[in-house]
């Protein structure tokens, strides 16, 4: 079944495991700015509007109040740029 959900093979079961791993901390979402390439997947990702990213000046926002920390924004970061801090 898990065609049903498109998730096709481990790949979907490892992202399971990742952010229920992640959600256990309940960490703040913070972004390497060396790592960044301001991509904006994380901003496209955010089902709050919790990241902003300024690709003109390089720039990364992140809003706190805006954030329920479900922590798309750190699996789809194709640099590993942003981390989760307890």
């Amino acid at each position: 079944m898990r065609g049903r959900h498109g998730f096709g093979g481990n790949s979907g079961l490892s992202l399971f495991k990742s952010l229920t791993r992640v959600v256990k901390i309940n960490g703040e979402v913070r972004a390497n700015g060396k790592k960044c390439n301001s991509c904006k997947n994380c901003e496209k990702v955010c089902p709050t509007g919790a990241i902003r990213v300024d690709q003109n000046n390089n720039k990364w926002y992140y809003f706190p109040s805006k954030c329920i920390k479900c922590y798309r924004c750190a699996d789809k970061c194709p640099r590993n740029a942003i981390m989760i801090f307890p």
